[in-house]
């Protein structure tokens, strides 16, 4: 089951993702996820220390996202990422694709 809060902070958008992001959660956020990005004009930053596992869908959609908000002039940066899903993204060669703290 996925946690998801929304918080905004100086014109920028904070995602928490807490638990499993998976093939079905994906499903459920996914429109909320894109509308709520571009809604805004900041930068979006992913908080994942609390999500143990996040399915191809969901890697799909942050990567979407990512592209997405460069042409915008926006940047995605993902926050405390968790050493499998650290691993899955240095293996797909992604982490180049986000800012990364």
């Amino acid at each position: 089951m996925l946690r998801t809060s929304w918080e905004d902070r100086d014109h920028n958008l904070w995602v928490v993702l807490d638990g499993e992001l998976d093939h079905e959660d994906c499903l459920a956020i996914r429109e909320e996820f894109h509308e709520r990005i571009q809604k805004g004009d900041g930068d979006v930053t992913i908080v994942m220390d609390r999500l143990a596992f996040m399915s191809s869908m969901g890697l799909g959609m942050l990567v979407k996202a990512a592209n997405d908000l460069k042409q915008q002039g926006r940047t995605v940066t993902l926050s405390g990422i968790r050493p499998n899903i650290r691993k899955v993204l240095e293996s797909m060669q992604l982490l180049d694709v986000f800012a990364v703290v």
